[in-house]
């Protein structure tokens, strides 16, 4: 079933144009250490190697088998495949553009630049070429011919982010700098949330002079990250992940996109080969209280508990399922016991308050989630959550707005930070001060769902504030 759907979904994107006469002999690459690799990933593969090797000379199976080894790491293997692939149907784009990546991921710098540059000058109107190649190129401190296979990108791909980017990075570069504000503003009007181009722009700003503008966006980039152009093949290759690791940070990344049932999808397979994994446990718990599956989650908490009584995360875990379930008493025996547990971490008090708050007792849960704060005080989350206490439930804006503040101090690419300061500043009847946090608030996210409604109340003091 895995081999049919894998087969309908690249279809499209890879098919055999040659006759068989004219295909190559080609192999089917296999891992020498195969049976030394995760059970779960060394059954994986072999349902993939026989798949292969019914039609070793069918593209579309070459191609994902070495998409099935990129997304586990497997590089050396994985640029075998793609070889395979160039071979058989030299006209497909994603196969050159693999091989170069393979290339690069294998440490063949050098060679990944060369084979960058053959997939542009054999497929020139493939976007995705020029963005990989000129990235390439930057790195290889080629900024004059990253420039111009920016432009190509540009060209091709008009409302891609990353061509802008490309192209403002290489301006920097240039010192040609308001060429390169330019670029990058560009380039932030169409992705607001890309952080590279924060940090392009702080750089930037930075070198016109543009000293406040430069620090805003420089924390705002902080720890930004190069993500490539999407492709067929790259958007694919998440389904193949089977190293636990990696399965994992794709649950988190799920989970923290409010995606609980794709949580279960990619984890419900190494449930099975790691069922005493307490991380792999606790994010299917946590997939289940998004659904509202509280039976389930709590299951999932006990069997937690009995693989480790002294599983913080389990405590932790039980206490929330116990507050869904309106069984306060028991949560507050697990919250309790998870700060007994590990007294100097954030996430116990978090839970804590929680429970406190379900209870009633406002100060005290206030005071569990400053404790809270106190052991992870470079976490603006936890400074929004004091805030929402003080705004929501003691009714103190004033106090709250501190709070929001310490967030944004933080983390100024906090969308929700801005948002909570709009609103207390709303409150406190400071409408310069609310309109310039939705500005921010919108320039960092613009489809944030809470910016209509606090426009809207904004607007309505406007005029009521208006001179008649």
């Amino acid at each position: 079933m895995i081999a049919l759907a894998v087969l309908i979904i690249l279809g499209a994107a890879v098919t055999q144009r040659v006759g068989v006469w004219r295909i190559p002999a080609v192999d089917v690459p296999v891992p020498a250490d195969l049976e030394k690799l995760d059970p779960q990933l060394r059954d994986y593969l072999r349902l993939q190697l026989e798949w292969a090797k019914q039609n070793p000379v069918d593209p579309t199976r070459q191609a994902t088998l070495g998409i099935v080894y990129a997304a586990n790491l497997l590089w050396a293997e994985a640029r075998r495949c793609f070889s395979n692939v160039t071979r058989i149907d030299p006209k497909e784009p994603l196969g050159h553009l693999y091989l170069a990546v393979a290339a690069q991921e294998t440490g063949d710098y050098s060679g990944a630049l060369q084979l960058f540059r053959q997939t542009a000058k054999l497929c020139s109107d493939f976007a995705p070429g020029y963005e990989r190649l000129g990235t390439a190129l930057l790195r290889a401190g080629n900024a004059d011919e990253a420039g111009l296979a920016f432009q190509r990108l540009i060209k091709l791909a008009p409302d891609e982010w990353r061509g802008y980017a490309g192209l403002g990075e290489v301006k920097l570069r240039q010192n040609k700098l308001a060429e390169a504000a330019q670029f990058l503003e560009k380039a932030r009007a169409i992705e607001p949330k890309a952080r590279m181009i924060n940090h392009l722009l702080g750089l930037t700003y930075r070198g016109l002079g543009r000293r406040e503008e430069a620090e805003w966006e420089l924390r705002a980039g902080l720890n930004a990250v190069q993500s490539p152009m999407p492709d067929a093949w790259g958007l694919i290759a998440p389904e193949f992940v089977r190293l636990l690791p990696q399965q994992i940070e794709l649950a988190s990344d799920y989970l923290s996109e409010g995606r609980p049932a794709d949580v279960l999808r990619v984890l419900s397979e190494p449930a099975k080969y790691h069922p005493e994994n307490l991380t792999v446990l606790e994010y299917l718990g946590q997939a289940h209280r998004s659904l509202n599956q509280f039976v389930q989650a709590r299951r999932i908490a006990e069997l937690m508990l009995s693989l480790n009584e002294r599983s913080v995360d389990a405590h932790v875990l039980m206490a929330d399922v116990c507050l869904d379930l309106d069984l306060k008493d028991e949560a507050m025996t697990h919250a309790d016991r998870a700060v007994a547990l590990e007294p100097d971490l954030a996430r116990p008090y978090l839970v804590k308050a929680d429970v406190i708050f379900a209870f009633g007792r406002t100060q005290e849960g206030l005071l569990a989630r400053q404790e809270a704060l106190k052991r992870d005080p470079q976490n603006p989350l936890i400074a929004v959550d004091i805030g929402d206490a003080l705004f929501h439930l003691i009714g103190n804006p004033q106090e709250a707005e501190k709070f929001y503040e310490k967030a944004v101090a933080l983390n100024s690419a906090l969308p929700l930070g801005y948002i909570r300061l709009a609103e207390a500043a709303l409150q406190l009847h400071q409408f310069d001060r609310a309109r310039n946090a939705i500005a921010q608030a919108r320039k960092l996210d613009p489809q944030a769902p809470e910016l209509p409604e606090i426009e809207a109340r904004l607007s309505e003091q406007d005029k009521t504030d208006a001179p008649r």
